[in-house]
């Protein structure tokens, strides 16, 4: 288990920030688990359970996929219908908004993840990485929208 990880250290490229450093039993568990976990990130993607994936992210506990908006003004009703028909029902939304929290969700928009049962938390992209980890790891009913924190990078 430690050869491996020293050798993913070994083996990092330049520029991308981790999110922890040296050994960390935490994420070996998750690695030998099929939960969704963040290990890196940079300014125009994320790493997910090995995967780069370039631009925004909506992460489920088991599941992984690219996300269309690239900003928050860019954030729709349609664009968070994927988190109100998720099963098991999500009951906690984890919004990246970037480097910085520029301003809250359309309070329409809000309103509708109410609606379904569904509380966001705002943080900017760093944070919500390690949120989304955390609250996946403790079995939360957690989803995460994460967007780049340079939308065209």
């Amino acid at each position: 288990m430690l050869q491996r990880v020293a050798r993913r250290l070994a083996n990092r490229p330049r520029g991308v920030r981790w999110i922890n450093y040296g050994h960390d039993m935490h994420q070996e568990m998750m690695m030998d688990s099929p939960k969704v976990a963040i290990t890196e990130y940079d300014d125009g993607g994320f790493v997910v359970n090995e995967v780069n994936m370039r631009g925004a992210i909506a992460l489920f506990p088991e599941i992984a996929m690219l996300w269309k908006p690239k900003t928050m003004d860019e954030i729709t009703k349609e664009s968070l219908t994927v988190f109100t028909v998720a099963n098991p029902p999500v009951e906690i939304l984890v919004l990246g908004c970037g480097k910085r929290i520029p301003r809250l969700l359309d309070p329409s928009l809000v309103d509708y993840l109410k609606s379904h049962g569904i509380v966001v938390e705002y943080v900017d992209s760093f944070n919500a990485c390690a949120t989304f980890n955390i609250l996946n790891a403790e079995d939360r009913k957690v989803a995460a929208a994460i967007l780049p924190c340079v939308p065209d990078a």
